[in-house]
Order: C-alpha cells, then structure tokens, then sequence
C-alpha cells in the first residue's frame, strides 16, 4: 500500500501549523508573537519530511500567499 502524505504526522503537524500561520498574516498579524511561535513550531517537523512532502507543502504554501493577495 502506498504512503499517503496525511500518513505522516509530521506532515499533518506542519499543514496544520502552515494554515495557521497563513491564518495571522491574512489578519495582519504576521508579525506578532503568535505568528513566531508558529514558525518556531515548524522547524521540528519540517526535519522530519521527505522532498516530496516538502515539495506538496511548499505547493500549498504558495496557493495560501496568492489566496492571501
């Protein structure tokens, strides 16, 4: 059976953290303490992904940026 990203709970852990962060910058908090605490929150997962993880959420990075403009 192959592996599906949601398998992963890095993956899942780092989506759900990306959505919020995306959450605080498109209500002009990208700056606040929130928002560093989210970031800070994603390097341990992001470590722990594969390239092609990596390259489905940066994917997903760069929709939630143009939704945001």
């Amino acid at each position: 059976m192959e592996a599906r990203f949601w398998d992963n709970p890095h993956f899942v852990q780092y989506e759900s953290l990306l959505r919020r962060l995306h959450e605080l910058m498109a209500a002009g908090k990208g700056d606040s303490a929130e928002a560093d605490a989210v970031r800070d929150g994603m390097d341990v997962p992001w470590r722990a992904l594969t390239r092609e993880e990596i390259a489905q959420l940066d994917g997903l990075s760069a929709d939630l940026y143009m939704l945001d403009n």
